[in-house]
């Protein structure tokens, strides 16, 4: 099985250019055709610079941003692209009135039928729910406005407990001076 440049270089794919660049000295050092001049053998010999030069490939294609995202793309699955996968066309109709659908029959098709997002049609049904919608933030903006009076309020209670207590050590100390 063909190793991948992350495995000749015996780093994750996650790792960091340090990790990629310092893996590669370590093995530059000990897979160098110059320092295995010892060997005697021919055959070891061609192993030896085989391997150094797979580890000098996968760095050089590891050690460039670019180059490293082209060779990540190739070893990932090809995954579906946003529009693909949103695409009306790749998904069913969903049925949800039907016991064959995705949520069947019962309490949750029964949420799903109808249109909820239906805007108001007529005059009325327009000012009610402007109305509606103006409560809603007179609501929110008078439950704000009490949060923070209350944050405030409960605030300057601690500022004022704790300058309290500081006048206090204060004037004990003065006293234990003037004995």
């Amino acid at each position: 099985m063909p190793q991948t440049h992350y495995e000749v270089l015996g780093v994750a794919i996650t790792a960091a250019p340090n990790d990629i660049r310092k893996a590669y000295q370590v093995l530059a050092r000990r897979w160098h055709p110059d320092l295995s001049a010892h060997l005697t053998d021919s055959a070891q010999r061609a192993a030896v610079t085989e391997r150094f030069k797979l580890i000098t490939a996968a760095y050089n294609t590891l050690n460039h941003p670019d180059q490293r995202r082209k060779y990540d793309a190739t070893l990932q699955p090809a995954r579906p692209t946003q529009e693909s996968y949103f695409s009306p066309a790749s998904k069913p109709y969903f049925d949800f009135s039907s016991p064959n659908g995705y949520f069947g029959a019962g309490p949750i098709a029964d949420y799903f039928r109808g249109d909820f997002y239906a805007p108001p049609q007529t005059d009325t049904e327009r000012e009610e729910a402007l109305r509606q919608a103006q409560e809603r933030v007179d609501t929110q903006s008078r439950e704000s406005r009490e949060h923070v009076e209350r944050l405030v309020r409960e605030s300057h209670e601690r500022v004022t407990r704790i300058l309290g207590d500081v006048a206090n050590r204060q004037q004990g100390f003065r006293s234990f001076r003037d004995l």
